[in-house]
């Protein structure tokens, strides 16, 4: 049975401690206790358009994704907030890119895995970015699952495609782009003058859901940033940076 909960009001949560980088444009996070984060809708009143979404896939389980198992509504049947398991670490974003190649790369075949696990439930996908990815060396967990929906009449390996390419669009920008248009220039640049990134590039762009594409595209543009820059690169940071710095 669904695990939904009548609720007057959120007059508790203003003894709750917020959570670090918990505070967003639709809902804020707090810490209802050690183990559980509290999402609260700041306009209870405009969620009736994902409500439906997040009760289908409530109390899904997944290592990468992280799907609330609670909802809290009230008497007019706006949805107030939800409950979900706390999960360690910090969002992609907010590491500045100070991520180990290595293992961001060795975290996408667990990425994958789960994908695929979650597609067999016929759950698609969607506001998949770094923000909205929690990491800690060699794992990520996508949260922000607001958006996410059952869809049954699609199969396996459709939601599997629609869902790899949620995640490696996220995770691609994330390793190529800096959020400086100019910055992203010298990036791209860098890649069409490599004829073997150039077609990884290309080719992965055209298959956005193949992650072994992902894999191959993110080791070999460290290789040739070193090979070609004789330099030490060890995270993504160090990576963009020797390539803006060159330039």
């Amino acid at each position: 049975m669904k695990n939904i909960k009548l609720v007057d009001n959120l007059d508790f949560i203003y003894g709750l401690k917020p959570l670090e980088e918990g505070i967003g444009g639709l809902a804020n996070c707090y810490y209802y206790d050690s183990k559980t984060v509290i999402k609260c809708y700041i306009n209870p009143a405009e969620t009736s358009f994902f409500k439906d979404d997040i009760e289908s896939t409530l109390g899904v389980k997944n290592n990468t994704y992280i799907y609330p198992h609670t909802m809290l509504v009230n008497q007019n049947g706006n949805l107030l907030a939800t409950l979900s398991d706390y999960i360690e670490g910090r969002n992609l974003d907010c590491l500045r890119k100070n991520v180990l190649i290595t293992d961001f790369h060795n975290a996408i075949d667990k990425v994958a895995e789960d994908t695929l696990e979650l597609s067999k439930q016929h759950i698609i996908t969607d506001d998949v970015s770094a923000s909205n990815m929690i990491y800690t060396p060699g794992l990520i967990r996508i949260i922000d699952s607001d958006f996410h929906s059952k869809v049954p009449a699609l199969g396996d390996d459709e939601c599997f495609k629609l869902d790899m390419e949620n995640a490696n669009l996220a995770l691609l920008s994330y390793f190529t782009e800096t959020g400086n248009i100019f910055h992203d220039d010298i990036i791209q640049s860098f890649i069409v003058r490599n004829e073997l990134l150039y077609e990884l590039f290309s080719s992965l762009c055209m298959n956005l859901h193949d992650y072994r594409l992902l894999k191959e595209f993110i080791l070999n543009m460290a290789c040739k940033v070193e090979e070609e820059k004789q330099a030490d690169i060890l995270t993504i940071e160090d990576m963009q940076k020797v390539l803006i710095r060159e330039r």
